[in-house]
């Protein structure tokens, strides 16, 4: 404990003097700022490493004996939020197994193989959901002053880790559900749930027989329990969950569904509303939901409409009316009819296929100014998806898009620290004896601990009694001789 007293005392001192020196060497602020930042993380790099080896030391000291061999030490390097750090620790063989272990790596949950320290990979996963692996890299590189650089590709390799977790616990809760009929306890109730479905194309990497690259269709979900007016009088929706999977289908669909179980009570649900485009896909979801309807998404209609009667501005005027006012089929298919008799070519064509289009889903077109107002899967697309997949210019494999959506997904619903923090199954730890909390290294310091290392100070260290002990950087070194075991 005195040396690892000692060790702080020496570093604390090279901080002082790296401070001192910039204080009159450096030209502006940002150079006293950058030599300050990195005299800072040199000090922290080097007390990272103290701690490492005291802690060593400590599981050295307390191991059993009779059932772990000390066999050597071995070193290892981490890339760490203030740059690379080289240690070495302990190399164990049990008895009578032969198995060999490193006990500092199982304490703190580092993997055998892990090449930088779980805050990095965290935050570097969280800066990929937002910015290219390779803009991710350089800020990276650029926010700690050049103390952590890594490769793009080292970024994407976390990413696509961190996405097959997230992949495989959304199948194996579906599985849990649809398979096993394992019903979650939904921990939130709700009177009324609202549900939007769309899919979302993203450039593949594959080209077609056509030449042309492929599309990868990634199926959008969205469930809250309405709208509601913040502080700043913007619409917001109330408790937001979202979901994303590759293709659509019935394992999808199952998919949002068993993720959405968990979150809602759907016993005490009394109103469910499902919204989409129209596609027969959405439609699925009505089957495992009894009481839930259908509403056509208003973007789609809107959008249905403009490209049908782009050509006749008082057939597009009567047809909005008319589905504002909730008039039924017959009106409508009548004011559809004229416009066709009216239009030639391309564009009576366009106007069959708005009427089609509309027969298809007149159950999901709603006039009831009582009714859930969806159309809010658009804007979420956007925000949640395609800001990150389709506006980069980048192309994906289907399962580097499924791993990534996975965890935009994630980040969407505040869940990204569980599948972006490593996770090492490690072995127990040996049985150490207990120790209070809150000391160092479990230790409490005698009162001749404390006045040695105050000696040892006042030696080492001539400056806190010299003819600089007036300056402020000596006084807050002096404390350090001045320790009280209070």
């Amino acid at each position: 404990m005195k040396d690892v007293i000692r060790r702080i005392g020496e570093i604390t001192l090279q901080l002082a003097r790296v401070v001192e020196k910039a204080l009159w060497e450096a030209p502006d602020f940002r150079a006293l700022e950058v030599a300050v930042v990195r005299g800072a993380q040199e000090a922290a790099r080097q007390l990272l490493v103290t701690a490492l080896e005291a802690l060593d030391r400590q599981l050295m000291e307390q191991r059993d004996r009779r059932q772990l061999k000390c066999v050597n030490q071995q070193p290892r390097s981490l890339i760490t939020w203030v740059g690379e750090i080289q240690w070495e620790r302990r190399y164990y063989q049990e008895r009578p197994s032969g198995a060999r272990r490193f006990l500092l790596d199982e304490v703190l949950g580092l993997a055998p193989r892990q090449r930088y320290s779980p805050l990095v990979q965290e935050f570097g996963i969280q800066l990929c959901t937002q910015v290219p692996f390779a803009a991710a890299a350089d800020w990276l590189e650029r926010v700690s002053c050049g103390a952590v650089r890594l490769s793009a590709m080292a970024l994407w390799a976390d990413v696509q880790a961190a996405g097959a977790r997230a992949d495989e616990a959304a199948k194996a809760q579906r599985e849990a559900v649809f398979e096993r009929g394992e019903i979650p306890p939904g921990s939130r109730p709700a009177a009324a749930v609202d549900l939007e479905f769309d899919e979302l194309l993203v450039r593949g990497r594959r080209r077609g027989p056509d030449g042309q690259k492929e599309r990868i269709a990634l199926m959008h979900a969205l469930a809250y329990e309405g709208k509601a007016t913040d502080a700043r009088g913007r619409t917001v929706l109330k408790n937001r969950r979202v979901h994303v999977a590759v293709g659509e289908g019935t394992a999808s669909i199952e998919e949002a569904l068993a993720a959405f179980a968990a979150e809602w009570d759907w016993a005490r649900v009394e109103q469910c509303t499902v919204g989409g485009d129209g596609a027969p896909w959405i439609r699925k979801a009505l089957e495992y939901l009894p009481q839930a309807s259908y509403r056509l998404d208003p973007f789609h209609l809107k959008r249905a409409m403009r490209r049908g009667l782009q050509h006749d501005a008082e057939a597009h005027r009567q047809l909005a009316a008319a589905l504002a006012e909730g008039k039924p089929w017959r009106e409508v298919e009548t004011i559809l009819d004229a416009a066709r008799r009216r239009a030639r070519g391309e564009a009576r064509d366009r106007v069959q296929e708005l009427k089609q289009y509309l027969k298809n889903h007149w159950d999901g077109i709603v006039a009831d100014a009582n009714a859930r107002r969806l159309g809010a899967i658009e804007a979420e697309n956007y925000h949640v998806l395609a800001r990150r997949m389709k506006r980069r210019g980048a192309a994906w494999s289907e399962r580097g898009a499924r791993h990534l959506a996975r965890l935009l997904a994630a980040r969407a619903n505040g869940e990204l620290d569980r599948y972006a923090r490593p996770v090492w199954q490690r072995r127990q730890a040996p049985p150490v004896a207990p120790t209070p909390q809150g000391r160092l290294f479990g230790q409490r310091l005698s009162r001749s601990d404390v006045e040695d290392v105050a000696q040892w100070l006042r030696v080492r260290i001539p400056a806190l009694y010299g003819p600089h002990a007036d300056r402020e950087w000596v006084k807050a070194l002096r404390h350090l001789a001045g320790l009280s075991v209070a």
